[in-house]
């Protein structure tokens, strides 16, 4: 039912353009997540790259529809026993933002919305998964590098949790952190 209507969404805004004269864009960012759960900082380490992909497309004014795919994934070593370990998430976001302008060169976005999170993850022969919902909050500088052509930097904040049982003892689990980012992208 989730990745339904979040497959849905995704196809709803990419077909928008098709029908309208707005101001659709795509763009691809590089992340450095810091996460916010502690056992997963022992276990990967303090800080974890992903990439994103992100549609926009504003719909009224200065304002906008995002959705986002990223993909991250770490390989570490548990604490006490140092057996490797292996983590992947996907994450899928939606929500709203607000474009301005500094200059014609130099312009900023506020971004919030929700996030859905898929997660796997294997250490010691077991095998966790789920997935969570959550928000995430963004702000970004934008360099217009031409007219269609742009450059951002980005910080945000992504949060998620949820409950796992292991050994038959619940554990709560934490996703996402503070990001930054550094993309390009283009408008049509």
């Amino acid at each position: 039912m989730k990745r339904g209507f979040l497959i849905s969404l995704l196809v709803l805004l990419l077909m928008v353009p098709l029908y309208s004269a707005g101001d659709f864009s795509i763009s691809f960012t590089g992340n450095y997540l810091s996460p916010s759960d502690d056992d997963y900082k022992k276990t990967y380490g303090s800080g974890v790259f992903y990439p994103e992909l992100k549609l926009g497309y504003e719909i009224a004014g200065n304002f906008s529809l995002w959705a986002g795919f990223g993909i991250l994934s770490a390989k570490g070593n548990t604490p006490i026993l140092e057996a490797e370990a292996k983590s992947s998430q996907k994450l899928m976001s939606f929500g709203v933002g607000y474009n301005g302008d500094f200059s014609r060169k130099l312009g900023y976005k506020v971004e919030l919305g929700a996030v859905y999170f898929s997660y796997k993850e294997e250490a010691m022969e077991v095998e966790v998964t789920g997935s969570a919902f959550g928000f995430r909050a963004d702000a970004g500088i934008i360099f217009n590098i031409t007219g269609t052509f742009f450059a951002e930097l980005t910080v945000g904040y992504i949060s998620a949790g949820d409950t796992v049982t292991l050994e038959g003892e619940d554990e709560d689990i934490k996703f996402g952190g503070v990001k930054g980012g550094i993309g390009l992208g283009i408008r049509f």
